[in-house]
């Protein structure tokens, strides 16, 4: 029996169309406006009951930061920052506005670089007692890869403290660079200590965020998906049109 040379290449075209399809179809595309986490090192659950001095506690003045690198590649427009914090009311009386919670660029693993964003906390004053959950819509473009630092300053003199908890496992989770400045007179504004390793506990947070643009990557998979699909059913109708 001849075989058709059209119904051949027919059947070949097909099949790189299928193929096409289904292998866009295996890779997992991120969409613009769909929330991702960025970093963190916290399930937002179990906070261990250890924390970090923010403000002022035992005569001394205290601000901390985190560091922490993007996850993916592209661009990121953040959307939250998740903290448990930590506030005994009647004791330490820890004023908002006497905070500011920011995100900055990282220079020579110091957080010394361009502010991304940042904002003054906004809530009871003080907040309410014990540990709890706070989270801060902090606006600002994060670049995927690169390294930045999540900071929660004293701004104003304080007269009371707050407490940055650690994550449920500080022996397996959260270690990285911590930065620590603090004072014995007013606000800390000198230069950041900055320790690593074992000893050194990140306290817990997430970072969210949501895709600028695409990902080239992703824009080629979906574009070679949408092909394969389209190939695939022209082909497959102008095969059952053959005779």
């Amino acid at each position: 029996m001849k075989t058709n040379p059209n119904q051949f290449h027919v059947r070949k075209t097909l099949s790189i169309a299928i193929v096409l399809a289904i292998v866009a179809a295996q890779v997992p595309v991120r969409l613009i406006g769909q929330e991702i986490v960025l970093a963190g090192n916290y399930d937002r659950t179990n906070y261990n009951s250890s924390a970090y001095s923010v403000g002022l506690s035992s005569g001394n003045t205290y601000s901390v930061g985190a560091s922490f690198t993007v996850a993916g590649t592209g661009d990121f427009n953040m959307t939250k920052v998740i903290v448990p914090l930590m506030t005994l009311s009647s004791i330490w009386g820890a004023d908002p506005a006497n905070y500011q919670i920011s995100v900055v660029s990282d220079i020579g693993g110091k957080p010394v670089g361009n502010v991304v964003g940042s904002l003054t906390p906004v809530g009871p004053s003080p907040f309410g007692y014990g540990s709890a959950n706070y989270t801060f819509g902090i606006p600002g473009l994060l670049h995927g890869g690169m390294n930045y630092w999540l900071l929660f300053q004293t701004i104003s003199p304080a007269n009371g403290c707050f407490g940055w908890n650690f994550s449920s496992s500080p022996s397996s989770t959260g270690i990285g660079y911590l930065a620590e400045r603090w004072s014995s007179s007013g606000v800390p504004t000198g230069d950041w200590t900055i320790s690593t390793g074992s000893g050194s506990v990140q306290p817990g947070f997430v970072i969210e965020g949501i895709a600028a643009v695409p990902e080239p990557r992703s824009q080629a998979l979906l574009g070679l998906g949408l092909t394969g699909s389209m190939i695939y059913g022209f082909l497959r109708r102008r095969r059952e049109q053959m005779p």
